[in-house]
């Protein structure tokens, strides 16, 4: 599949795939390194997703999302979000690239594992790993560190394949903006389905089929058709036989004044989340839930100004977003 995906890497469908595999955060690996018998959410390659790893996945993402909107975050937002859906559709990603990782052979060494977490800052004092502060920070985290590091060789192995997949990978502006457009689009339908043959055998006469069109013109109504007669006016034709004097021009002026009226200005303000140039795809991901939580509170009634203050990362916030 890898290899379908690398000769296909100019094709923009290949390139939205591409786009939805996210790095999942360390910790978010924990539940499936100590998986009990449960219940299942969801069956991949043949794999289950425990119903106390998509809770935990769940609870991981909620909180990304608080720390973003505070006390701003109600039940409704949550819903709206759809971040139960996000946290299931994260899972199987991750459960699908680890697989093709195993296929591929990829692997995280021990000494690859022992440098990637003495470099994280959440475990050194004074810029040294300092192995009690590792034990502790893991343990308010309800883990151990063997369960630990087999979630951060997890995360590496992900990061690994992924750029493996998209190296190289050119995803122009025109792509980029169909695959929003693709992304963010969704249909209601309401149907009823009917089989014609099994009317074969009805007759109706003339009367009841005079009868039924009767009842439901409305049904049966095209759109309005309109047939005009023209003479085409080219002005250009007479330009150089017409003699206007000053008067004329003051008076049709005076007519017509309304169509000289300089037209009417809009003034804007607008919120700004920036993304920088190679952001990962989860980051990515934060600001969009970010922006729909945005315009959530300003449908809520929320002032614009005061969220733009907050949120925004124009330098036009101090100004509530104000652009002119």
């Amino acid at each position: 599949m890898l290899d379908l995906m690398r000769k296909n890497a100019g094709s923009w469908i290949i390139k939205g795939l591409l786009g939805i595999i996210v790095v999942v955060f360390v910790f978010w690996g924990v539940g499936s390194w100590r998986a009990q018998r449960g219940s299942r959410v969801a069956l991949v390659n043949g794999e289950a997703i425990a119903d106390h790893e998509y809770q935990e996945a769940y609870n991981s993402l909620v909180e990304q999302v608080r720390a973003q909107f505070g006390k701003s975050l109600d039940e409704n937002m949550l819903k709206s979000l759809d971040l139960k859906k996000k946290a299931l559709d994260r899972l199987i990603e991750k459960k699908i690239i680890i697989k093709e990782a195993e296929k591929l052979k990829f692997r995280v060494t021990d000494d690859e594992l022992s440098q990637t977490i003495v470099n994280m800052k959440a475990f050194q004092t004074d810029g040294v790993f300092n192995k009690k502060v590792y034990e502790r920070v893991l343990s308010q985290n309800r883990t151990t560190p063997e369960v630990f590091e087999a979630s951060v060789k997890e995360s590496k192995l992900i990061e690994r394949i992924m750029s493996f997949v998209t190296g190289g990978v050119m995803i122009s502006e025109q792509e980029a903006h169909e695959w929003f457009k693709w992304k963010g689009a969704s249909v209601n339908v309401d149907y009823a389905g009917f089989s014609p043959d099994r009317y074969a055998d009805i007759n109706p006469t003339d009367e009841e089929m005079k009868s039924f069109f009767d009842r439901n013109k409305e049904a049966y109504k095209t759109e309005e058709k309109i047939k005009i007669s023209y003479l085409t006016f080219e002005p250009g034709t007479y330009t150089s036989k017409a003699t206007i004097e000053e008067k004329d021009i003051k008076d049709f002026y005076e007519t017509n004044a309304d169509k000289f009226k300089r037209p009417k200005t809009v003034e804007a303000r607008h919120i700004l989340l920036k993304v920088e140039e190679g952001e990962s795809p989860e980051k990515i991901e934060e600001k969009r839930i970010m922006a729909a939580g945005i315009l959530k509170m300003i449908k809520d009634g929320q002032p614009f100004e005061e969220l733009a203050k907050k949120h925004s990362d124009c330098p036009s916030k101090s100004q509530g977003g104000y652009l002119g």
